[in-house]
């Protein structure tokens, strides 16, 4: 029987590569889901996960196949809003276990162990022992998953900056942010559109304000890594600090907005500053971890999509 009283999880996993994921970790993922009622936290161990450090593609293609294979599954049994945060346990720099009050932990039965330190890292922290719930998944799992292998290196900069409306926080967006904190080594500028720029947005009346979208992506940043200097702060154009802050030298951006950020580049040059350089992320759908230019507009994941579904869901549609 299905047990739905859980309200959050952690679900944890470890790779020995990103070329060892396979569908059982994709089958633990729907089952944590499957019986958690709000929020999960995904803690993926890789081994060696330093040697990733300086690529782009490897972490990009895997934080979008999990994002979006758990959209998908969270569409088809009516759990649009579901919210699933993906941590890098050998990354995130603090002890993902005990700092959150969690109602279950789950877990493959190969990492029971690490599930059990957990508990009692928490007993010598003098916090409560959480349950924990060993997922056992059918062995046709365990082909593996197409990641992409490609070591395109990549740089890493002091700060770096990114930009967006980040209404109810989705997985494009958490995908946005987990690949600009990636690259970054000491501070992450983050601006939040004001409402000024906002007032032709389609279901405006559900739409979180300001004040709670900062709050949320302050939170997001703050779960998936500790020890780097974040600055959330409203941006009422499209340049933000980026037009004018020496300090940034890179700024992250989908592929629909590049655009926009030649223009900031441009405005850069008219206040003598150097240009900023990019790095790209995928657009994707609820189905598909990459979109073709044509299905941007209409396929891709978006908050419009979200606040859509939140009016229909209070209209009793």
């Amino acid at each position: 029987m299905i047990n739905k009283s859980h309200s959050s999880a952690l679900l944890y996993f470890s790779l020995t590569s990103l070329a060892s994921i396979t569908y059982q970790h994709l089958c633990l993922i729907k089952t944590a889901i499957q019986q958690t009622t709000d929020s999960l936290t995904l803690v993926i161990d890789i081994l060696d996960i330093d040697e990733y450090r300086n690529t782009w593609t490897p972490i990009h293609d895997l934080l979008s196949t999990l994002y979006v294979e758990a959209a998908k599954y969270c569409n088809e049994i009516d759990k649009t809003l579901f919210d699933l945060n993906i941590v890098f346990g050998g990354w995130c720099g603090y002890d993902v276990g005990i700092d959150d009050t969690y109602e279950v932990l789950f877990g493959h039965m190969e990492d029971q162990n690490y599930l059990l330190n957990i508990n009692m890292r928490r007993k010598q922290s003098f916090l409560p022992e959480i349950p924990i719930h060993l997922i056992a998944c059918s062995p046709v799992h365990t082909q593996v998953i197409n990641i992409d292998q490609r070591s395109v290196a990549t740089k890493t900069y002091n700060v770096v900056a990114v930009g967006g409306t980040f209404d109810h926080l989705h997985s494009g967006h958490k995908i946005l942010l987990t690949m600009s904190v990636w690259i970054t080594k000491k501070k992450l500028i983050c601006g939040v559109t004001g409402e000024n720029m906002l007032t032709n947005k389609k279901y405006r009346e559900v739409m979180e304000s300001l004040d709670t979208r900062i709050e949320n992506v302050q939170k997001f940043l703050n779960k998936i890594k500790r020890g780097l200097t974040y600055e959330v702060v409203p941006i009422y154009d499209i340049y933000g600090p980026t037009a004018t802050d020496p300090e940034i030298e890179a700024l992250v951006v989908s592929k629909e907005t590049l655009e926009g950020a030649n223009l900031i580049n441009k405005e850069r040059a008219l206040n003598a500053l150097p240009p900023l350089e990019f790095a790209v992320i995928e657009v994707i759908s609820s189905t598909s971890t990459t979109l073709k230019d044509e299905d941007l507009k209409n396929l891709k994941l978006s908050s419009t999509f979200l606040r859509e579904y939140i009016f229909n869901k209070n209209e009793g549609k």
